[in-house]
């Protein structure tokens, strides 16, 4: 960073202190992004985190009928979700529309995948929300969904207000007729599509961008 904008930066770190969210800023892109206007709002991180552990319910690894909340790891929340959910962008929306996730098998991607899916299709108070679980073969698409459909099903609260519906691989609100869905892998599947949100697994198996630029697409207006 140059001189001036270092100068630039100090009245920024400042009102970040005082706010309390200085710790989130890592590194100069983070600060680039401060000068562009960006913030990082602790409230939507931490709302995030609490509909984990409030929410979301995983299998006992020991107890088979037994549950446990889903209480992130410090990597998860501070590393990988935390700054997904929390910076903002200076007119209001997420700073970061994508994000690409790579972990060591054993890591709880699978849940970090339907955390997302469920929080930003049916966490957020948007009606009419449309999340998609995608992937190179249908196999795996429906893996990351059939996570998300046993929380679910774990969770005392969600399966009250949501209605899964397995032949068609969706889960649903009702209500606010918001939909969590496994999209095939076509692009003709998703365009046209208002995409509140996408899982795609193992994109870097995928043969060219066709459903890659369709979920972009999708998403533009966000």
């Amino acid at each position: 960073m140059t001189p001036d904008q270092l100068r630039q930066l100090e009245p920024l770190m400042a009102k970040a202190q005082t706010e309390g969210w200085a710790d989130w800023v890592r590194d100069d892109r983070d600060r680039l992004a401060m000068l562009d206007g960006c913030w990082f709002d602790v409230s939507a991180a931490e709302k995030f985190r609490t509909f984990c552990s409030r929410f979301l319910r995983l299998e006992h690894p020991r107890y088979p009928n037994k549950t446990i909340p889903f209480d992130l790891l410090d990597f998860q929340y501070r590393d990988i979700l935390g700054p997904l959910m929390g910076w903002k962008r200076a007119d209001g929306p997420r700073r970061y529309r994508f994000g690409f996730v790579s972990v060591a098998k054993g890591n709880t991607k699978s849940a970090m995948a339907a955390a997302v899916l469920l929080y930003m299709t049916f966490g957020e108070g948007e009606p009419v929300a449309l999340g998609y679980a995608a992937s190179t073969s249908a196999k795996t698409a429906r893996a990351v969904w059939e996570f998300a459909a046993r929380m679910v099903r774990n969770s005392p609260q969600l399966r009250k207000s949501l209605k899964i519906i397995e032949h068609t691989g969706r889960i649903i609100d009702p209500k606010r007729r918001n939909v969590l869905q496994i999209v095939p892998n076509r692009a003709d599947a998703i365009e046209g599509k208002d995409v509140a949100v996408c899982v795609y697994d193992e994109v870097h198996l995928a043969k060219d961008r066709k459903l890659f630029d369709a979920i972009e697409h999708g998403g533009r207006s966000r």
